[in-house]
């Protein structure tokens, strides 16, 4: 049994940006095509992955990470991780974790009130108003490992 893959060929077009200019006409030489898909077998589909695969960036080659990632890890201080870990810090100074610790003025009742209905961090404020989790945790994860500090 030949194994195949189906594949949009607007979703061909995404992937052939950035690739080698002859990645378009391997790929369709090879595949039965039609108006908006093309199918290939698994054999072909792996033999061309692994001759257009992308090389590896090593994670603490700092000059191949994105200039904001750098510029975040220039702002690092001790102990954090990575990335993902200055990102939170950061937020943290803007009330990211804690409204009522950063805006003393919330003391008063109304602010208590404000803070008692949506809760003492923006993360509980985003959950009390769309109902699920904010995902600080997982982006600050996925940041510390695919930027980190040390290896």
């Amino acid at each position: 049994m030949i194994h195949t893959r189906t594949i949009l060929l607007e979703d061909l077009r995404q992937r052939a940006k950035g690739r080698p200019a002859g990645y378009m006409r391997d790929v369709l030489s090879t595949a039965v095509v039609t108006a908006t898909h093309y199918t290939i077998t698994q054999e072909r589909f792996d033999a061309l992955a692994n001759k257009y695969r992308r090389p590896v960036i090593d994670p603490l080659d700092r000059t191949r990470w994105p200039r904001t990632a750098r510029w975040t890890a220039a702002l690092a201080v001790g102990g954090e991780q990575g990335v993902g870990d200055t990102v939170a810090r950061l937020l943290d100074l803007v009330g990211g974790r804690s409204v009522a610790h950063k805006w003393p003025r919330l003391s008063n009742l109304a602010g208590r009130g404000i803070v008692r209905f949506l809760g003492a961090t923006m993360a509980d404020a985003f959950k009390r108003i769309e109902g699920s989790d904010c995902g600080c945790g997982d982006r600050q994860e996925k940041l510390n490992s695919t930027y980190p500090y040390k290896g």
